[in-house]
């Protein structure tokens, strides 16, 4: 049933991964600030509202998309019997 046991204990590959997840996170976060600010100063100052709003409905747009695309390969993984 994956990686690790059925006790929490005996996983020696979550530590790990939770710590690549926050660094990633960590890296990630450090592009959206200067990403906004270069296209904010591209933007007409009536109109810099309407661009934070659009950029942040597009990147919530990806991340669900991702989110889908996951739950879509697991559960076609599960159909075939591959992951379970």
């Amino acid at each position: 049933m994956g990686y690790c046991p059925e006790d929490v204990e005996g996983c020696q590959t979550m530590l790990p991964y939770v710590l690549l997840l926050a660094v990633g996170g960590v890296i990630a976060s450090t592009a959206r600030t200067p990403n906004a600010l270069i296209s904010l100063r591209n933007v007409e100052p009536h109109d810099k509202a309407f661009a934070i709003g659009f950029a942040a409905a597009a990147i919530d747009l990806f991340g669900i998309l991702k989110f889908l695309l996951k739950i879509l390969i697991i559960f076609l993984l599960k159909i075939f019997s591959v992951l379970f």
